[in-house]
């Protein structure tokens, strides 16, 4: 399926590319090759064999080939290239915050806001703002929130019905609609089924296992996380390059056989889901004798509330610390931006990045050079991430992973 994508940095405004009035400041357009590369302009086209990326008028565009294309982010990445519109975007769309309006969750990774609706057979769908209702499968469900202020449980050994005064019935959920229906064990451990009208639920969390995303996943404003075969834009209802303004997901993974999308809720996209990982959802451990002689434990790092590019939040690490994440690949590349932050004063630390214990990659990260762009490829099992006193003394030793992602070695 031919992809096509026109994307304008000024988000929400169709410029076409060759238009030189367009403003570069914290909206370029990354394209993200498949060596973990970062190519940067003001807009770009993704077609069926190619990606056209416009750096700035006058000349030509960059071409690079689809096939060692991984994906594309939009907007800024550091605390650095962040303006106060920026932030009052992420404010306006809850982009700062954990997820905190009504959602559905499925078990290919797919994150969808909305609300129930119920059919007048009394049978649930899932209404959204950009795609045709989504019929709700229990087969396919990982999460389900009614309620705004309800935290969803992760279910780890049953599923879980929580009611909206707090009580939770956790068992085999059998049936789904203008009633919930839950087998539970009643107090001598029998078998016996609970039914609960549906406006007395605040949030279903059930056991499914998770599946790997295959296509194209994007991800947008307000929490969505949209899986399809492929991304475009809409012209007439012709697949062409256009500067309408609108991202079409071409057979999205549920909910009809097109969606249309204002580019302006664009934040990125790949094109092969199932390669990438966010490095903030890989498993990790604190190394307990890594703070030195001065810290007597050393604290996990800590991942960022909010919506970003491919999941991948922003990781703080307090050194002098180490920690070790679990590569998901056997191999591959890892990919980040080591920033260091702007409220910490006078300072500097050094960060390693090792693999099974083998140093890979080593920086100065100080006040004079706070960002430091880090692509290192892997054979291995254990990424070590090291923030090392930098000769100044163990103090305001901090930094900020952003977009770290791994990238599975292509076949």
């Amino acid at each position: 399926m031919p992809l096509a994508l026109t994307i304008a940095c000024m988000l929400g405004t169709s410029v076409p590319p060759a238009d030189p009035s367009l403003s570069t400041e914290g909206h370029a357009v990354r394209v993200i090759d498949s060596e973990l590369g970062v190519r940067s302009g003001f807009s770009a086209r993704v077609g069926d064999s190619r990606v056209l990326l416009f750096d700035g008028p006058p000349g030509l565009p960059t071409v690079i080939p689809i096939e060692e294309v991984i994906g594309l982010s939009v907007g800024p990445v550091t605390s650095r290239q962040t303006t106060a519109r920026h932030r009052s975007d992420a404010e306006r769309y809850g982009d700062d915050v954990p997820i905190a309006f009504q959602y559905l969750e499925l078990v290919d990774g797919q994150r969808i806001p909305g609300s129930l609706q119920l059919g007048a057979d009394g049978r649930p769908a899932w209404r959204s703002a950009w795609l045709s209702a989504v019929p709700l499968d229990l087969e396919r469900i990982v999460k389900l929130r009614l309620d705004e202020s309800t935290v969803v449980p992760d279910a780890e050994e049953s599923d879980i019905v929580v009611l909206k005064n707090g009580d939770r019935l956790e068992g085999l959920l059998l049936d789904f609609g203008a009633e919930v229906e839950i087998e539970i064990d009643d107090a001598a451990g029998a078998a016996r089924s609970v039914t609960v009208p549906i406006d007395r639920v605040s949030a279903i969390s059930l056991l499914n296992p998770p599946e790997a995303s295959s296509g194209t996943m994007s991800w947008f404003s307000g929490g969505h996380r949209l899986l399809s075969e492929s991304i475009g834009i809409a012209a007439d209802g012709r697949r062409e390059f256009s500067a309408d303004g609108y991202v079409t997901l071409v057979s999205p993974a549920v909910g009809g056989d097109i969606a249309e999308i204002p580019i302006e809720f664009l934040i990125a996209s790949t094109l092969e889901a199932d390669r990438i990982r966010p490095l903030a959802t890989v498993p990790r451990k604190v190394v307990e004798d890594s703070g030195g002689p001065l810290r007597s434990w050393v604290p996990d790092a800590r991942i960022v509330d909010g919506h970003h590019a491919f999941d991948a939040a922003p990781i703080l690490i307090d050194g002098p610390a180490t920690i070790e994440f679990e590569l998901p690949f056997d191999r591959g590349r890892v990919a980040m931006i080591v920033e260091r932050p702007l409220e910490l004063g006078p300072g500097r630390s050094t960060f390693v990045i090792s693999i099974d214990g083998t140093e890979a990659a080593r920086v100065d990260v100080d006040p004079t050079e706070p960002l430091h762009r880090i692509v290192v490829p892997y054979e291995g099992g254990r990424l070590g991430v090291h923030v090392e006193d930098g000769g100044d003394g163990p103090f305001n030793d901090s930094v900020v992973l952003r977009e770290a992602i791994v990238v599975r070695g292509s076949d």
